[in-house]
């Protein structure tokens, strides 16, 4: 790996970006810093994607025009640090974002993976500051410095700054899953009941699994909501535009991790799996996983066209598919667009399968019989009545099942309505 450092900013702070190269360079280090308005196209991309897999450190300059920029190239750069990321040993130094204002990072239009990291703010015209920064970084490349170099308890450097872990995070808000609230209730509740449903299984199978052979018990131990996604096929016939592929198959994977109580297997491991060109079926063996999605990015110069599929690894049958279209220009915007419904689509079929089968598992006629009635209730005239009669249903489904998912989750839709 070359010792290169990746320098990506705003065409708005090429100033700042080029001070901050020429510091880094004063310290004997290799910095990537285009100087060029002509970015875009093939040969520019394939150097993107050259650079950024093969830099030592990514330094991202992030600011007010960068807030401001929706769109442009630094965020495609962005993006493929950020994936990146998903491939390393967790604490390994990579990502050193340098604030150049006075942005703060809460809120900030950046990825996840650049919060998680050192901050460092440098004001225009403090050379003293940016040499010591330089020094810090000259260190980070160094392969015989020590590991713990970039740690949380190193001296602080121009209002360098860590974000404690144990401090408290935004909450993470759900992406609509459908147009109504309740259908947004349903989805938050019916997560909790199939996370429910995935401790006691956890919990039966350890005892067996432990005498029992590893190929035997993974059938048995397999998580309900456990998907993985396979590395999209890059179908356009130009190797250059792999890298799409690529990022698409490490963002979705990153986006699914949202879901509650999901067993999401690391890109990492999808990518190992991608040569044994293996059927579904086997690879919902091989990684112990219920789900697998897969997909395809086809197009041409102008357009691209990614195609996803997801797979129900036990019977093998697609439970959902669909076409996204889009300009290669706007590939990023298509990216997040593909990443985003994917992320809300997956998590809904996962619980409806694993609702289907927990209902297959009642086996008193007389729950079934309230459920039944439960259901028909439902057809009738929406009032507070019929919703009164359908929660007292659920309950007394509930006192003779306890663990049955499909009244917990009709009993909180119930709950949700009377109090909305």
């Amino acid at each position: 790996m070359t010792q290169a450092i990746f320098l990506s900013y705003a065409s708005q702070d090429a100033d700042a970006a080029r001070r901050i190269c020429e510091a880094l360079r004063a310290a004997g280090l290799e910095v990537w810093f285009d100087q060029s308005e002509l970015r875009g196209g093939d040969a520019w991309d394939a150097s993107i994607r050259k650079q950024i897999k093969e830099c030592a450190l990514f330094v991202p300059v992030i600011s007010a025009n960068t807030e401001a920029r929706l769109e442009g190239y630094f965020r495609l750069e962005w993006r493929l640090a950020d994936q990146r990321t998903h491939l390393m040993a967790k604490g390994m130094p990579f990502l050193v974002p340098v604030a150049v204002d006075d942005t703060k990072d809460a809120g900030a239009r950046v990825p996840d993976s650049f919060l998680d990291v050192q901050w460092t703010r440098w004001a225009d015209g403090d050379a003293a500051a940016l040499e010591k920064f330089a020094d810090r970084v000259a260190k980070l490349v160094d392969p015989r410095a020590s590991s713990s170099t970039n740690a949380p308890s190193a001296a602080p450097v121009l209002g360098l700054y860590n974000k404690p872990k144990s401090a408290p995070q935004p909450a993470v808000s759900l992406r609509k899953v459908a147009g109504t609230k309740i259908a947004l209730a349903f989805t938050v509740v019916a997560i909790a009941g199939v996370g429910i449903y995935v401790a006691t299984q956890n919990k039966t199978t350890t005892a067996s699994s432990a005498s029992a052979p590893t190929d035997a018990s993974k059938s048995t131990t397999t998580n309900p909501l456990s998907v993985m996604v396979m590395p999209f096929a890059n179908q356009t016939g130009d190797k250059e535009k792999a890298y799409i592929a690529d990022a698409l198959t490490s963002s979705i994977t990153s986006d699914l991790t949202r879901i509650s109580d999901a067993s999401i297997v690391p890109a990492a491991t999808a990518f190992s799996l991608q040569d044994k060109k293996l059927s579904v079926p086997q690879l919902g063996k091989e990684a112990a996983v219920r789900f697998v999605l897969t997909g395809s990015v086809t197009g041409d110069k102008e357009r691209l066209r990614i195609n996803a599929v997801l797979s129900d690894t036990q019977t093998g049958a697609q439970l959902w598919s669909e076409n996204f279209d889009g300009k290669q220009s706007a590939v990023f915007a298509l990216q997040d667009q593909v990443t985003t419904r994917i992320g809300n689509t997956i998590g809904p079929q996962m619980i409806i399968v694993a609702a289907r089968e927990s209902e297959k598992r009642a086996n008193k006629p007389q729950v079934a019989d309230l459920l039944m009635r439960a259901s028909a209730l439902a057809l009738n005239q929406n009032s507070l009545k019929n919703h009164q009669a359908m929660e007292a249903l659920f309950r007394q489904a509930l006192v003779l099942e306890p663990d049955n998912l499909k009244a917990k989750l009709g009993l909180a839709t119930r709950l949700f309505v009377a109090s909305a």
